[in-house]
C-alpha cells in the first residue's frame, strides 16, 4: 500500500538472521529464539506448531520473486532435503508416511498436514531439480496420511492430533480428539491436485467436504461448528466457527473444483492464511534500489548489526553500514 520497502527490508533481515544462524543445520531453524541475542534458546526442530509458517514460506518467498532469488531457493531446497532425509517415517502396519521432529515425537498434529502441499508445490517449482521426484512422492505420502486421519474416523472428521502406534495392530490412535475446522489437509489436496491433476485428490476433497457439511453444519444458523470429540457419537459441537474456515478451508475446497484459471500458481502465491499475493517477478533488491533512486540515494532502512550475520543489502546500504560485500 505504501510502496515503502522498509517493511520488506525488515522482514528480509529477520529471515537473514534465522537462516544464516541455522545454515550449519541445513536451515532448520529452532522454534524459540532470544530477540536480544538473536540466538536460539532451544534446539527443537519441528514443522509443527511454532515452526510451521516459517518453513512453509521458504519456497513461497522464492516464488514471490518470480524465481529470481537464487539464495532463497537454495535455502528452501536444503531445508526440504533435510526434512526428507531426517524426519520422514513410515507407520506399521499400513506403511503411511508421516513426519517426526528432532526429538523423535510420534505425535502428528493436523497442523502438520500443510506439509504435503509444501512438498507438492516444491516439486512443481523446481521440476528439473535432482530431487523433484522425491518432493512429489513425499507430498503424496504426507497428503495420503492426513486423508486417512479423516477416512478412518467414525464421522469422517480428523482429530486435531494423532499419536503413531507402530505396534502392528493400528497405524495411529487419536491424541487430541477435538476438530476446529482446520484447513491444512484440504490445502495439501489443493496443491496436489493442481500439481498432478490426479482426480483422486478431488475425490478425497469431496469426501471431506461432505463429512464437514454433514457433521459440522449448525442447523439453526447455517454456520459451521467445531467438535469437542470426533470419536464420540453423536459428536458434541463447540459452537465456534474459526475465521480460517472461511479464509482457508472453504477457499481451498472451492478452488479444488474450480478451473485452474482461478488464481493460477504461475501468478499467485497463497500466504499461510490462504490469502493470494501476486508474484512480483523481480528481485526485492530492485525495488529497494528504485526507492533509493527516487529519494536522493538514501536507503529506506539499515538493518541492525547482528554478530555472524551478513544482511541482504543494496550497494548504497552496504556503504552506509560499513559491511563488506559477501
Amino acid at each position: 500500500h505504501t510502496k515503502d520497502p522498509v517493511y520488506d527490508i525488515k522482514a528480509t533481515h529477520v529471515n537473514s538472521v534465522l537462516s544464516q544462524k541455522s545454515k550449519g543445520n541445513s536451515y532448520m531453524a529452532a522454534v524459540w529464539w532470544d530477540p536480544d541475542s538473536a540466538e536460539p534458546t532451544n534446539h527443537l526442530e519441528t514443522l509443527g506448531a511454532y515452526g510451521d509458517s516459517y518453513f512453509e514460506y521458504m519456497m513461497k518467498q522464492y516464488l514471490l520473486t518470480g524465481k529470481t532469488d537464487e539464495v532463497q531457493k537454495n535455502v528452501a531446497l536444503t531445508m526440504l532435503d533435510h526434512v526428507v532425509d531426517r524426519f520422514v517415517r513410515k507407520s506399521s502396519p499400513g506403511n503411511l508416511m508421516y513426519l517426526t521432529d528432532s526429538q523423535g515425537s510420534g505425535v502428528v498434529e493436523h497442523l502438520l498436514c500443510f506439509t504435503g502441499g509444501m512438498f507438492g508445490l516444491a516439486s512443481w517449482a523446481v521440476p528439473g531439480h535432482k530431487r523433484a521426484a522425491d518432493y512429489l512422492a513425499t507430498g503424496a505420502g504426507l497428503t495420503e496420511m492426513c486423508y486417512q486421519m479423516y477416512k478412518r474416523n467414525v464421522h469422517g472428521i480428523a482429530p486435531d492430533s494423532i499419536v503413531m502406534a507402530n505396534n502392528g495392530n493400528a497405524d495411529f490412535y487419536t491424541h487430541e480428539a477435538k476438530y476446529i475446522l482446520r484447513p491444512e489437509t484440504v490445502e495439501s489436496l489443493f496443491y496436489m491436485w493442481r500439481v498432478t491433476k490426479d482426480k483422486k485428490y478431488r475425490a478425497m476433497a469431496y469426501e471431506i467436504f461432505t463429512a464437514i457439511r454433514k457433521v459440522c453444519k449448525a442447523k439453526e444458523t447455517g454456520g459451521y461448528s467445531g467438535i469437542f470429540n470426533v470419536d464420540q457419537v453423536p459428536p458434541p459441537m463447540d459452537d465456534d466457527q474459526q475465521t480460517f474456515f472461511l479464509a482457508e478451508t472453504l477457499k481451498y475446497l472451492y478452488l479444488i473444483f474450480e478451473d485452474e484459471s482461478a488464481l493460477p500458481l504461475t501468478e499467485w502465491v497463497f500466504n499461510t492464511e490462504g490469502h493470494p499475493v501476486r508474484i512480483r517477478r523481480r528481485n526485492p533488491l530492485d525495488v529497494w534500489k528504485a526507492w533509493e533512486d527516487s529519494h536522493n540515494g538514501e536507503p529506506a532502512f539499515l538493518p541492525p548489526t547482528v554478530n555472524g550475520v551478513m544482511p541482504v543489502e543494496t550497494e548504497r546500504m552496504r556503504k552506509k553500514s560499513g559491511n563488506s560485500p559477501v
